[in-house]
C-alpha cells in the first residue's frame, strides 16, 4: 500500500485537499471549524497538500518549503475539541468518498486522519460533566479528579498511515 501513489501524487493529494475544504465551507457540521480559518484558504490549501504529501509517502514539500512541523505545538494556539476533530474528521472522510479508494487504504487513511485529529484535541469536550465526588460535590485541583489535560503524543504528530 501506498497512499501517496494510491492517491495519484502531488495531483491526487490536492484533489483529496480541494474536497476537504469544500465540504468544510459547505456542511452544516463544519461551521466552528470553518470559522477557526481566515477568509482565504488558499494558503491552507497549499500548506495542507504540501504537508499531506510527505505525510504519505511523497516528497516532503512541506520540510522543504517550511521546514519541520510539530503538529501538536503548530494548532496549540487554537481551542480544538473532541467535536472539532470530529469535524475536521467528517469532512476528510467525505473528502475520500470522492477519491473512490480501495476499501483497505480508504480505512488506513481514515483511521490515521482520525488518530492524528484526536491527538491534536487540547480542550475537553464542552458536553462533558465537571468531576464530582460521590457525595455530589465538585472535585477541585489536588483532587482525586483526573488532571485536565489529553493523552500524550509524539511529540511530532506523526502518525502517519502504514
Amino acid at each position: 500500500m501506498d497512499p501517496y501513489l494510491d492517491l495519484g501524487e502531488e495531483r491526487g493529494v490536492r484533489a483529496l485537499v480541494d474536497r476537504f475544504y469544500d465540504a468544510m465551507e459547505t456542511q452544516p457540521f463544519a461551521t466552528g471549524l470553518r470559522a477557526m480559518h481566515a477568509a482565504d484558504l488558499e494558503p491552507m490549501r497549499d500548506r495542507l497538500t504540501a504537508f499531506l504529501c510527505g505525510w504519505l509517502g511523497g516528497p516532503p514539500r512541506y520540510e522543504e518549503r517550511f521546514g519541520h512541523v510539530c503538529m501538536r505545538g503548530a494548532h496549540a494556539p487554537y481551542a480544538i475539541d473532541p467535536a472539532l476533530a470530529d469535524a475536521w474528521v467528517e469532512c476528510m472522510r467525505l473528502a475520500l468518498l470522492d477519491a473512490a479508494l480501495d476499501a483497505p487504504l480508504d480505512r488506513a487513511l481514515l483511521q490515521a486522519f482520525t488518530r492524528t485529529a484526536h491527538m491534536l484535541v487540547n480542550r475537553p469536550d464542552p458536553s462533558a460533566r465537571a468531576p464530582r465526588h460521590t457525595d455530589g460535590t465538585a472535585a477541585s485541583a489536588g483532587s482525586d479528579a483526573a488532571p485536565d489535560t489529553d493523552v500524550a503524543h509524539d511529540a511530532d504528530g506523526s502518525a502517519a498511515p502504514s
